[in-house]
């Protein structure tokens, strides 16, 4: 997953990454809808509740590393397309488009 950000993303990242790996590290059984102590190995339904919790968490580090991933490229994009302006001929155009990159990045 580490390969797969945008080291100026990661940071952003870091919360969810946390969770993720707080999760892994300290396995919390859940039976019944409580939580109990560390999940008993040898108990189907604790490991299956417990790799449920692991799964839903991966997907949402997925899922916003995508999104994360989407915006930058979108922010790529609107930048190359800025360049693309002559400042002096289109000054009014120049600063919209730097508005709608701003927008995003706030």
């Amino acid at each position: 997953m580490g390969t797969q950000m945008i080291d100026c993303q990661k940071p952003m990242m870091l919360e969810k990454a946390a969770e993720f790996e707080s999760l892994i590290k300290n396995p919390q059984g859940n039976k019944g809808g409580r939580t109990q102590g560390t999940v008993t190995w040898s108990d189907p339904i604790e490991i299956e509740n417990y790799i449920k919790k692991v799964q839903a968490k991966a997907t949402e580090l997925i899922a916003e590393n995508r999104r994360l991933r989407k915006v930058h490229m979108n922010v790529t994009d609107m930048i190359i397309e800025l360049m693309n302006i002559d400042l002096l001929k289109n000054r009014t155009l120049w600063k919209d488009n730097l508005g709608k990159i701003r927008k995003v990045v706030d």
